[in-house]
């Protein structure tokens, strides 16, 4: 039997892997679990498995592996949600800054809805704070063909290192008690600013909202997220100097496809004009790119399409000036994006 699931890296998802691996082992008598993110990593695994039940944890940063489940129209279980939580956890566990981890989480989403797409996935959303764990565990037991007893529920609990599991233990209970690092991960958000706090609960319910409805994926980034390259940190960004870039960001993943986005600016004291631009880099490299004559203050929309053919091209924005300047100001005001059509591997 081989069992898939993908999930953001959060409590969650390493509660839903562990009921996985514990229902396999329960019904089977064993089970092999592997994290899968290349094709050669994954026949590698499969060819060494040491039973015939594999539960894999897919990372969809592999094409090829993302072909692969589409053509043998693989099942697999997805746990959405708990973006603050997984960005506190990248905080907690690795060495790394809130943009950083905030850029690792948005992998982490882009993958599922790439993964959501091309196979036959069953979403199991964020829980509530009273939903239960028993019918959490007989779900997926029943969504892989296997009959959830009381015995099998039993063994599941003691797995998860419970010293009880009955028909009140909650699934936030059971992710408190098997990730340590949670109250960590909630220190390390608190230690933020509120500006920063804010930032990621846009970010959060943006990249939630994606993995629920990837059918029409509508986002925005936070303006803050493109920040100016001289790295002064005033909302208005100061167009003074030589020609040049301004201001960039965020550097953050998308599902594939194609898009199109809309950066809306404001000018200020701009009374001798200027010359801007506004260029996409997909991968690092440039994609697309527009430019415009700015005449006086107020504001400025941009818009641009472009094609991201994998979640590892990370997307970002770069405002330009064409011609020196001396005076005047800008600020982002929005950054919208609308995916336009999804990058499906061959027809289903």
């Amino acid at each position: 039997m081989l069992f898939l699931t993908a999930g953001a890296p959060s409590g969650y998802t390493q509660v839903g892997i562990e009921v996985l691996k514990s229902i396999a082992r329960s019904h089977y008598g064993s089970a092999d679990a592997v994290v899968i993110q290349t094709l050669e990593g994954f026949y590698k695994a499969y060819k060494e498995r040491k039973t015939d039940n594999f539960v894999g944890i897919l990372r969809a940063h592999d094409v090829r592996v993302a072909t692969l489940l589409q053509r043998t129209h693989a099942k697999v279980v997805i746990f959405g949600g708990g973006y603050e939580q997984a960005v506190g956890l990248a905080l907690a566990r690795q060495d790394a800054d809130l943009h950083q981890a905030i850029r690792f989480v948005a992998q982490h989403f882009a993958g599922l809805v790439f993964v959501g797409e091309i196979t036959s996935a069953v979403r199991y959303p964020w829980p509530s704070e009273g939903a239960l764990l028993a019918p959490f565990i007989r779900s997926l037991a029943l969504f892989y063909g296997i009959e959830p007893t009381e015995i099998l529920i039993g063994e599941v609990g003691r797995d998860l290192g419970l010293s009880s599991l009955d028909d009140r233990t909650t699934i936030h209970e059971a992710m408190n008690f098997a990730v340590p690092e949670l109250q960590k991960a909630y220190a390390k958000l608190s230690e933020h600013s509120n500006d920063e706090q804010a930032m990621l609960r846009s970010l959060s319910e943006a990249y939630e909202r994606m993995l629920e409805d990837p059918t029409e994926i509508e986002i925005n980034w936070p303006s803050c997220c493109m920040t100016a390259t001289d790295k002064s940190t005033d909302a208005a960004i100061s167009l003074v100097g030589r020609a040049r870039s301004i201001a960039s960001g965020p550097t953050y993943s998308l599902p594939p496809g194609d898009w199109i986005v809309g950066v809306v600016v404001r000018l200020q004291n701009n009374l001798s004009g200027n010359k801007l631009a506004l260029k996409v880099l997909v991968g690092g490299k440039l994609q697309a790119e527009t430019k415009t004559d700015v005449e006086k203050d107020g504001r400025l929309v941009f818009t641009l399409r472009f094609t991201v053919a994998s979640i590892r091209h990370l997307v970002n924005l770069v405002i330009a000036s064409l011609e020196g300047a001396i005076e005047g100001q800008l600020q982002v005001e929005a950054i919208q994006l609308r995916r336009l059509s999804s990058m499906l591997l061959e027809p289903v």
